[in-house]
């Protein structure tokens, strides 16, 4: 059963899916991006925004700081291969119903002295020198980056693709043919 709510569902700039628009704002939500193995923000770009059919102001936005972001991610990713910043390393431990994350920043020099502080976890998740450590660094933030790359090329894609399909008319949303008759 369609609800007056689901008639009032527009599409968000950002993630492109039907969500609430019955106060010409796209309803908060969150956003899972989908090449970033699943990692879902608390709040989407395109909340609070106008919907996809009527604006892309807030794609347009969100596709300049997917670029932003991918400038930095490079950076980061040269700094790590030419050994001017340290290489993190991950680990989790169980004690009964416990979790606990770790996280230790290593480079060349401090390697040894670090695996050994931590010479049983280190061995558990397989890091024996310093050079697979960076080179599973290096291969995680390629991942990242070819990740934010497609991310980036479908939202343009959706940016060029974009043309004016409704118009807020007397406080509810009317395709723009309808809209232009009145």
């Amino acid at each position: 059963m369609t609800t007056e709510r689901d008639k009032q569902a527009m599409a968000c700039q950002i993630c492109g899916r039907p969500i609430c628009a019955n106060t010409g704002l796209i309803a908060h939500h969150g956003y899972q991006r989908p090449h970033l193995q699943g990692w879902q923000t608390q709040s989407c770009f395109g909340a609070r925004k106008r919907p996809y059919e009527y604006q892309r102001e807030a794609l347009g936005e969100y596709i300049e700081m997917v670029e932003r972001e991918l400038h930095r991610l490079r950076e980061m990713l040269k700094a790590v291969q030419q050994d001017r910043q340290a290489v993190g390393v991950e680990w989790v431990e169980y004690k009964g119903m416990a979790k606990a994350n770790h996280f230790v920043e290593v480079t060349a020099s401090t390697f040894a002295d670090v695996r050994a502080a931590h010479e049983g976890a280190f061995i558990r998740i397989g890091a024996r020198s310093f050079e697979e450590c960076k080179r599973r660094e290096v291969i995680q933030r390629e991942g990242k980056i070819r990740g934010l790359e497609q991310e980036k090329e479908e939202q343009s894609k959706r940016y060029r693709a974009w043309n004016l399909t409704h118009m807020w008319v007397g406080g509810r949303w009317v395709a723009t043919t309808t809209a232009k008759a009145k």
